[in-house]
């Protein structure tokens, strides 16, 4: 009986790869091999073959040795590429990936490959170029119509991006997504209500996605039309949904319920880089009394920088948890035997709040980086203060117990390249300039409304906005038309987007005499610069936490006179201030002496305050595993 042929053989491995066994269809190739070394389909094969096991070395070496037989094949330049790309081999795969594009300028698989690695190297640009070739070439190919997407967003091209997933999703309405990142863009570019939209539609889709549901939950706190009341029974929801699926499964805790102990402190965040939150957390990593507590830091974050490079030396432990599972994660935390684990994110992006319902520390706390409700049963307590979340208001709008810290709920550490504060703007202008600094997501119908009326109120004032976007014409032309359609010429207007640096964008405040603070979703970050570069905040209360984070931090430095009631009282105080330029120059050339002497830069009286919170809060779970009242 005759011995089956090679190109049978070859065959015959092709039928076991495509099934799926692996183990045949390699030993099939090997043979072929051991009688014929340099058979390129038998090398081929093998390459595939090795490449789905995870052998991305074995594989550069088939797909080398068919090539040196066989150099104008495309495929075997892509699969020799795209091998090379797994081991992170940028350089060597891009020159492959672009040798299979000269050899067939039609192959759209190669270039759609080119720009995954492009993309994944960094180099945006020329990964844009290249997802734009595979869709010239194949118009029809969803994943690159997504990829290209993704990369605007990242560049802050939001309308682009916001229309290209529109695309994705004509080529592929189930993908999910696409409707979850299509919401991300609509958020970002201010379009509230189409964001929600577009993130129900996700949820429709695949229920089960908690990011998604928690991107909505997110939503809502930049929404001027949803409730508290609406917006706590959402993120109630996403606990029934998402945590109380876990409850049965937790692991019992063996902390030792001895309530003056040394406690270990666990934070964990996605944000311990050039983050809004690291540098709010910095100074409290730095000023903890290590007698008191060891510091455990729990670090989320995919894309470690300089800042997490100097978080990581405050920290006493340092755990890098990205590439751990929620279980992983909840087994480290429990084993490192925490005794207060604080979350620094809610439900902000790469969140890993499925971790917290695992409960996997005695005592949970949410902090900082969400100004809401978590919704979570098995988180503890909120930390806030009586500003921001006053006796009677608000604690119907959380699952947590609120834990009011004497002073402010936060503490801010100025960069320590601060540039001086300049001289105030009008003296020189002739004019006054209000100044929005806050993302552009923040930036409501309603607050557009009262700014406008400012401006019809004192006809020579402009305003400066400053947000992420607006470097791009299509984010500009939105802004432009907001204010045109009540009344105010685009002359009245400035519009900056990215800066380089912070120096640069704290440097802005110079040209701002007056800032207004954004709502219902008030500024934080933006509010202590503003106050650090010598500029009074104008804001406006509302009756929920994140409506109220300025009256915390105006009150914090004596400014409370600066929180207004009404729409009305927002637009006459602002008038008022305006007005006022003598009062404005001794405000601005005194106000970072100020900030300096209130309580929001006492950096070690805030930590001392956070402290002792987190000790009551220790107390009371010592009482209660210890059977007392």
């Amino acid at each position: 009986m005759n011995e089956p042929s090679t190109p049978g053989l070859i065959e015959t491995a092709e039928s076991h790869l495509r099934t799926g066994n692996l183990e045949k269809a390699e030993r099939i190739c090997s043979a072929i091999l051991d009688k014929a070394p340099d058979n390129v389909e038998a090398l081929f094969l093998l390459g595939n073959i090795v490449h789905q096991k995870g052998l991305h070395q074995d594989a550069v070496s088939c797909f080398k040795r068919a090539l040196r037989e066989a150099p104008g094949i495309p495929v075997l330049h892509l699969n020799l590429g795209t091998s090379l790309w797994m081991l992170k081999r940028y350089e060597e795969s891009i020159t492959e990936l672009k040798k299979a594009t000269v050899l067939d300028p039609a192959y759209s698989t190669a270039w759609f490959q080119l720009g995954v690695v492009l993309e994944d190297k960094g180099d945006l640009g020329p990964a844009l170029d290249a997802y734009t070739k595979t869709r010239q070439l194949a118009p029809d190919h969803d994943q690159a119509v997504q990829r290209s997407a993704d990369i605007k967003q990242r560049q802050n091209r939001l309308e682009e991006a916001l229309e290209l997933y529109q695309e994705a999703l004509r080529l592929q309405p189930l993908n999910f997504m696409a409707c979850n990142n299509a919401g991300n863009a609509a958020k970002c570019l201010g379009k509230i209500s189409e964001a929600l939209d577009w993130y129900q539609k996700a949820l429709d889709l695949e229920p089960s996605h908690r990011i998604c549901a928690s991107n909505y939950l997110m939503c809502m706190l930049l929404s001027d039309v949803c409730t508290p009341v609406e917006i706590f029974r959402k993120h109630a929801l996403w606990s029934g949904t998402f945590e109380a699926p876990l409850a049965p499964s937790r692991k019992p805790l063996l902390n030792i319920a001895a309530p003056e102990r040394p406690l270990r402190i666990g934070y964990l965040s996605c944000d311990f880089k050039n983050h809004p939150v690291a540098f709010f957390i910095e100074p409290i990593l730095a000023s903890h009394n290590r007698h008191e507590v060891t510091v455990f830091c729990y670090s989320n974050c995919d894309s470690p920088d300089m800042i997490t490079a100097q978080l990581e030396k405050l920290a006493n432990v340092w755990r890098p948890i990205h590439h751990l599972g929620d279980e992983q994660v909840s087994d480290l935390i429990r084993t490192d035997g925490i005794d207060i684990l604080v979350d620094l994110g809610g439900h902000t992006a790469r969140n890993r709040l499925t971790v917290f319902a695992r409960k996997p520390a005695p005592v949970q706390v949410s902090w900082l980086g969400y100004a809401a409700t978590t919704g979570l049963k098995s988180i503890d307590y909120r930390i806030t203060d009586a500003a921001a979340d006053p006796r009677g208001l608000t604690e119907r709008f959380h699952s947590e117990t609120l834990c009011r810290l004497p002073g402010n709920f936060i503490c801010y550490r100025p960069p320590a390249n601060s540039p001086p504060v300049a001289p105030l703007p009008c003296l020189t202008n002739g004019f006054v300039t209000f100044g929005v600094f806050n993302h552009f997501a923040k930036i409501t119908p309603k607050a557009v409304a009262l700014w406008c009326s400012i401006l019809r109120t004192l006809p020579d004032a402009k305003l400066l906005i400053k947000a992420l976007g607006m470097e791009h014409e299509p984010m500009r032309k939105k802004a432009m038309e907001m204010f045109a359609s009540q009344g105010i010429a685009p002359q009245r207007l400035e519009l900056v987007g990215k800066t380089p640096s912070i120096y640069s964008h704290l440097e802005l405040f110079g040209k701002v005499d007056i800032s207004l603070d954004t709502f219902p979703y008030n500024g934080t970050t933006t509010t202590c610069e503003s106050l650090w570069m010598g500029v009074p905040v104008i804001a406006k209360e509302g009756d929920s936490h994140v409506s109220r984070v300025s009256v915390s931090l105006l009150g914090a430095v004596g400014l409370s006179g600066l929180v207004a009631a009404t729409d009305e009282d927002y637009v006459a105080l602002a008038a008022f201030l305006a007005r006022d330029w003598k009062n404005l120059e001794i405000l601005r050339n005194n106000l970072r002496d100020r900030m300096r002497g209130s309580k929001l830069l006492d950096t070690v009286g805030f930590t001392r305050n956070l402290e002792g919170a987190y000790r009551e809060m220790w107390r009371r779970w010592c009482a209660e595993r210890n059977g007392q009242k």
